[in-house]
């Protein structure tokens, strides 16, 4: 008889970025955001729908 039952963990999903040969990955869509900002200014600009195709 189980009275507790056992949390599950929530499913992290890994993100890729989207620049080719960059390595970065993330779980969190805010630190994609920053990354692509901060390391790629050229996509951050041109393309804003691959960081929203992650989603």
């Amino acid at each position: 008889m189980n009275i507790f039952k056992k949390k599950e963990k929530p499913v992290a999903i890994v993100q890729e970025c989207p620049a080719e040969g960059c390595t970065y990955t993330t779980t969190e869509l805010s630190n994609m955001k920053k990354h692509i900002e901060w390391k790629h200014p050229e996509l951050s600009q041109k393309d804003e729908s691959a960081i929203k195709s992650i989603k």
